[in-house]
Parts: C-alpha cells; sequence; structure tokens
C-alpha cells in the first residue's frame, strides 16, 4: 500500500516535470539548501550568544529575532523537501529491510 502510494507520488505529472528539466531539481536543491541555512544559522548564532560573543544583546531579544529566521527555513525546506522527495519517492520513501 505505501509502496504504490509513493510510486504514485513518482509518476505524477509534478515529479515528472522536476527529474526532466534541466534547471527545477538544482533549483530546488539551492532552495532546500538555502533553508536549511536559514534553520541551523540562526542556531549557531545563538550558541555563539551564549558562549559569551556579543555580550550587549539581551539573550530574550536575539532569541526572538533569531527565531523567526529560523521560522521562514523551516518554511522553505519543507516544501523543496518535498519536491525533491516526489522525484524519486518509491527509492526514498521505502525500504524493504
Amino acid at each position: 500500500m505505501i509502496k504504490t502510494a509513493l510510486q504514485w507520488l513518482e509518476d505524477g505529472s509534478l515529479a515528472v516535470a522536476i527529474r526532466q528539466s534541466a534547471w527545477l531539481y538544482p533549483a530546488f536543491e539551492i532552495l532546500h539548501i538555502t533553508g536549511i541555512v536559514l534553520l541551523v544559522g540562526p542556531a549557531f548564532m545563538f550558541d555563539l550568544r551564549l558562549l559569551g560573543f556579543a555580550k550587549k544583546i539581551p539573550v530574550l531579544t536575539l532569541a526572538n529575532y533569531l527565531l523567526s529566521w529560523s521560522r521562514r527555513g523551516l518554511l522553505v525546506v519543507i516544501p523543496s523537501g518535498i519536491f525533491l522527495f516526489i522525484t524519486n519517492a518509491a527509492t526514498l520513501g521505502f525500504d524493504p529491510v
């Protein structure tokens, strides 16, 4: 049942268009990597603040600011990841072991 659903995703017109396009898959990869940077980068910056860098900025103020950037990154990572996944859903989503 799951394998059938994954194969249906992979055979869909959107997945086929992404696979056959010379620029769509790389564009989604760039978006995905950018989203990961936006998601993880603020956590790294917050860790630096906790280690003592930028002591003039209050922790709570920085946390609220950086959290908004992480949310934006998540909003980029999820859809781009779905688009990348559907191009090879049957292989990526089903492990017979």
